[in-house]
């Protein structure tokens, strides 16, 4: 492995693990979508994304990062760019022109481009968007933001996997049983879960959280 920043080599870190359990495509996949999102507000969702989408690029594939939160908070205004917003509001819409939507490079790395949705209505007026996405980028992560916005499970339809980011110190083995049990029956379906700004080794029945129905 090439001389890297500790940054850079814990996003590999997270890409290979990724790429082992299947959820970044791999194994014949022709592409993969990929959607993050986390508990609350302020886990991290935008920066394990942003990251992530880097280490993608510097292995050598090109990577789509799609904002759909917007705002200050989300991975356009993180990285100081401003994307035109793709804005899909009505079941049926036409495809679009992708270049007046996407900027090149705008997570500091070649093969990482950066789009941002403002508006996604329906899951019928998305499905066209995400066709020509998927035929362009081997890899779509999106930036979905926390679940207190609803917005996860509309992104959890478009993906082909849901990871959910953790902030070890907003996620206690009780406060997990209660969020698990709370997903019983919802649309959303983890595939797995990153720990983010973890300072510390994760207790095991941490882990043991994740495999027990709800991803690995």
């Amino acid at each position: 492995m090439p001389d890297m920043s500790a940054e850079a080599a814990t996003f590999e870190r997270v890409r290979r693990r990724l790429l082992a359990a299947g959820i970044l495509g791999g194994f014949g996949a022709r592409t993969a979508v990929l959607a993050l999102t986390a508990r609350l507000p302020g886990e991290g969702v935008t920066t394990v994304a942003i990251g992530l989408a880097r280490a993608v690029s510097a292995a050598g594939d090109a990577v789509l990062l799609l904002d759909a939160v917007g705002g200050p908070q989300g991975a356009a205004a993180t990285l100081g760019a401003a994307p035109t917003p793709l804005v899909v509001a009505a079941a049926g819409a036409n495809t679009v022109d992708l270049e007046e939507h996407i900027v090149a490079g705008a997570a500091n790395a070649a093969g990482v481009d950066l789009a941002l949705v403002q508006k996604h209505g329906d899951f019928a007026a998305w499905a066209p968007l995400l066709d020509q996405l998927r035929s362009r980028y081997p890899l779509v992560i999106i930036d979905a933001g926390s679940l207190q916005s609803g917005d996860p499970y509309f992104w959890a339809m478009a993906a082909d996997h849901s990871v959910l980011v953790l902030d070890p110190a907003k996620a206690t083995y009780e406060v997990l049983e209660r969020f698990r049990a709370s997903l019983e029956g919802s649309s959303l379906q983890l595939a797995g879960f990153i720990m983010n700004r973890r300072p510390f080794p994760v207790p095991e029945r941490i882990y043991r959280f994740a495999t027990q129905g709800q991803g690995s």
